[in-house]
């Protein structure tokens, strides 16, 4: 319970907890590995990780990506982005890569929240987006992304509509779904993608 209100604290708060740990630890490991690990950003990496966790758990329970956590979340990958660019043997290639991933996660949700006027996704989902695909660096891992995210999505809803628990207005809030894609990508991506096309990036 709530050492000050009592109330009883479900299972929602402890598995965020334990789920943060474990993001951070893979992380880690997935950092460790790297062929040439850049330790002066894990800093900031480190910062983007905290603002998925929030930004997963806010649009968990209340259907909504603050801006007060997504703008920091997008500051945050632009230097990753900008500092992946410049210090790269190919930058204009690089920058060019950035930018198709961008396009595919934000351009994406942005002419999907247009068509639709915002009944389909929020504008949220479109700033998360670009976060995003700063974050990835290049168009393919961002399309795996995208693949997983709905997925996921789809292994989540699925049993709900057919068993009735869920209608075809529910509403599913898709910021956690394109983390859980984001992050698919960013530990595993270049592994299916090299499985599936034998491409490396």
């Amino acid at each position: 319970k709530c050492r000050y209100c009592h109330a009883p604290i479900g299972w929602f708060e402890p598995a965020m907890e334990l789920g943060t740990a474990a993001l951070f630890i893979s992380f880690l490991y997935y950092y460790l590995h790297l062929p040439t690990p850049i330790w002066h950003l894990l800093a900031v990496w480190v910062g983007v990780l905290v603002c998925l966790a929030i930004l997963f758990a806010y649009d968990m329970k209340w259907f909504i990506l603050p801006d007060v956590v997504v703008w920091p979340l997008v500051a945050l990958s632009s230097i990753i982005a900008i500092h992946r660019v410049v210090t790269s043997s190919m930058p204009v290639a690089s920058a060019w890569l950035t930018a198709g991933s961008v396009l595919v996660l934000a351009g994406l949700y942005l002419a999907i929240w247009l068509l639709s006027k915002g009944r389909w996704v929020g504008f949220g989902d479109v700033k998360l987006g670009l976060a995003l695909g700063l974050l990835l660096d290049d168009w393919m891992l961002a399309i795996v992304a995208l693949f997983f995210a709905n997925f996921i999505g789809t292994m989540i809803v699925l049993p709900g509509l057919l068993t009735g628990r869920l209608s075809r207005t529910t509403h599913i809030p898709f910021g956690p779904l394109l983390i859980a894609g984001f992050l698919v990508a960013l530990f595993f991506g270049q592994g299916i993608m090299t499985f599936l096309t034998g491409y490396s990036s």
